[in-house]
């Protein structure tokens, strides 16, 4: 049995994230047709449709957050990919964040890269200036052909594209890998295209994710 859960009830985080405020954003993902993700789709017997929060409970989270004295923690805007989001209503949560909770180290969210490719640059910067300092990417390969048998629905050069755009716009981009995806039969090419894909982006960051 599947319980399907509503947009704030289904939180995931990078572990880096784990002593961060959470602030759910989006529910769900907007793309959920990745072959190695099941966190929405009743892996755990949970389901999550996609969806964007409302902007004034978002906004009541943060309150919240203000109200517990969250002053100087990282927070991280949650949700499968928050940035699909429109502009505007990000940069007022980015802002909300900043003006209630003081010494924020760190504001953080996840990042599909086709979402960062349908903003613009001034839409990029915009979310930099309100606040963004890094965002979380699941890159997992380089190869084209790992990308389309896990039905990442991305290609290589999308990804170097968007991640060299976060950049430009002064936002901070960590990209996971997920080590032996493919399989033997594309070992080599996993290796391999990964690695240029990584030198053409030149991320901030990287780490490697298994499946277990």
């Amino acid at each position: 049995m599947s319980v399907k859960y509503p947009a704030a009830h289904i939180i995931i985080r990078p572990p880096v994230e784990a002593y961060s405020v959470l602030i759910a954003v989006t529910g769900g993902c907007s793309w959920n047709k990745c072959k190695f993700c099941g966190t929405y789709k009743g892996m755990y017997g949970t389901t999550q449709d996609y969806a964007v929060r409302p902007l004034e409970d978002v906004k009541a989270d943060i309150d919240q957050a203000e109200k517990y004295n969250y002053q100087g923690f990282p927070v991280f805007l949650a949700g499968g990919n928050p940035t699909s989001a429109p502009t505007g209503y990000l940069v007022e949560i980015l802002k909300y964040v900043r003006e209630k909770l003081n010494n924020v180290p760190r504001l953080s969210c996840y990042c599909k890269a086709l979402d960062a490719l349908r903003k613009s640059d001034e839409e990029l910067k915009a979310l930099s200036e309100a606040g963004l300092d890094i965002v979380y990417m699941g890159l997992e390969s380089g190869s084209n052909k790992v990308l389309r048998l896990m039905k990442k629905g991305t290609n290589a050069d999308s990804f170097i594209k968007a991640g060299k755009r976060i950049l430009n716009a002064g936002i901070d981009l960590s990209l996971y890998i997920i080590l032996g995806l493919g399989g033997q039969k594309l070992s080599e090419d996993h290796v391999k295209e990964t690695a240029r894909v990584l030198t053409e982006i030149n991320p901030t960051i990287f780490r490697f994710r298994t499946l277990n």
